[in-house]
């Protein structure tokens, strides 16, 4: 999709400006609990999306945001927002690099990370008793209904 300021050729600091909000846009949309945090409501009622398509999706769209970062002129830029434009290339950069194994190693760490699940849960799990004992909970009245969204991820022992 090319934004209004590609098609008229303008600014470098207005195709940054346009780009940069549509890359945020798109993050909170692909984060709703950060979006939710933040106070942007929009993504409220959802769970970020990691199936497979969903990622290789995600993978797409921050490689055309990278292409079309490397297109604007740095030259019409102030300082500040060359460096906006570094720090935003390196976060995409990030994002595209998060889930890429490179050797052997890489796949043993990332297995050796999950194989640490079960024991970071019962941590978390001990922290929420020791919560519950103090008093120190969720209101009653925000949980209303959530035990609706875990239905299907419960399984009797």
């Amino acid at each position: 999709m090319l934004s209004f300021s590609y098609v008229c050729g303008a600014t470098g600091t207005s195709q940054l400006q346009s780009l940069l909000d549509e890359i945020w846009q798109y993050d909170l949309s692909i984060n709703p609990i950060a979006a939710s945090q933040l106070g942007v409501h929009d993504f409220d009622h959802k769970l970020a999306d990691i199936s497979p398509e969903a990622l290789a999706k995600q993978d797409t769209q921050f490689r055309a945001f990278l292409k079309k970062l490397a297109k604007i002129d740095k030259s019409e830029l102030k300082r500040t927002e060359q460096i906006n434009l570094l720090i935003q290339q390196r976060q995409l950069q990030d994002a595209i690099d998060q889930y890429r194994f490179n050797s052997v190693i890489d796949y043993q760490n990332y297995l050796a990370r999950l194989s640490q699940f079960p024991s970071y849960f019962a941590q978390q799990i001990e922290w929420m008793k020791k919560g519950i004992q103090s008093g120190f909970v969720q209101p009653k009245a925000v949980l209303v209904g959530f035990e609706d969204s875990v239905k299907a991820f419960i399984q009797q022992q």
